[in-house]
């Protein structure tokens, strides 16, 4: 299931620049993780949101005031 997304990335990781992994918990990015599954929800190849999702824009206001995340 993984195997494409490694590979891609150590391909990435060859190439003639500085390139720097940093590992981050869902919950420390939660934006990005509700994006992630709305995308793997949809057959679509490519889904354009005119406005944030009322519950993305929740979790964008949770980052902006920079609320912290519990992990359970």
């Amino acid at each position: 299931m993984y195997a494409t997304i490694i590979a891609r990335i150590r391909v990435f990781a060859r190439e003639d620049w500085r390139l720097e992994f940093k590992h981050t918990l869902r919950e420390g990015n939660s934006c990005a993780d509700f994006l992630a599954k709305q995308g793997a929800a949809v057959d679509e190849s490519l889904v354009i949101l005119e406005a944030p999702l009322a519950e993305l824009s929740m979790l964008l206001d949770a980052d902006i005031m920079q609320v912290p995340h519990k992990r359970l």
